[in-house]
């Protein structure tokens, strides 16, 4: 169940591995039109030939597999690091930036 976007996401290689390629070319169609029912889709194919890939993708090089902080390496989680408790956003480039915009203050300014 995903419980926040980055959840859902990832860290593969750049350029597909040849193990991923090959297990992309390996989807066999025949096998999603006996799960369905009916022939899939060319979207349907994509998704499948996309998830045999992922499946055969090396495993991440960062530590538990996911997002770490700038500040203090620990994992990112939910947009927040479970170390320092650093908040992160997504840039328009998908990549997590530490948010550096200070909190609205509290309280009266005097």
């Amino acid at each position: 169940m995903m419980t926040h976007p980055t959840d859902a996401l990832r860290l593969v290689p750049v350029e597909p591995t040849r193990e991923m390629i090959e297990a992309g070319m390996d989807f066999d169609e025949r096998v999603l039109t006996l799960r369905l029912g009916r022939p899939p889709t060319v979207e349907e194919c994509q998704i499948g030939e996309w998830k045999a890939m992922l499946a055969a993708a090396p495993a991440s090089p960062l530590p538990g597999g996911g997002p770490t902080c700038q500040l203090c390496a620990n994992k990112i989680e939910g947009w927040i690091c479970q170390g320092c408790g650093s908040h992160f956003y997504e840039n328009d480039a998908g990549a997590l930036v530490l948010n550096t915009i200070p909190a609205a203050p509290t309280g009266d300014a005097k």
